[in-house]
């Protein structure tokens, strides 16, 4: 995958956007030698959107079905728990 600087994508953007709708390669744009953006066909983005989506409910099937003969109230406050310990972690950092 391609990488330019933030300047060079705004001096060549309509390049950019034409290589990109011809079916060019995605390009990842750089500022201050951080990567802050990529840059890709909306088809691409679409499908990493549906993969994303694909992936989350197949994870909430697999919690269901591990949690099939649990208790609720039980899991419920399990997943209460958890939340708030990973919460009190984040506020620390």
């Amino acid at each position: 995958m391609k990488t330019i600087t933030n300047t060079e994508a705004k001096q060549h953007f309509d390049e950019l956007l034409s290589s990109i709708a011809g079916g060019g390669e995605p390009v990842i744009v750089e500022r201050d030698g951080r990567e802050i953006a990529v840059i890709l066909r909306r088809e691409e983005f679409d499908n990493l959107l549906a993969e994303e989506d694909r992936r989350f409910w197949e994870t909430v099937d697999q919690i269901q079905n591990l949690n099939e003969d649990k208790d609720p109230e039980n899991v419920h406050a399990d997943i209460t728990a958890l939340v708030e310990e990973v919460r009190s972690a984040k506020s620390r950092t």
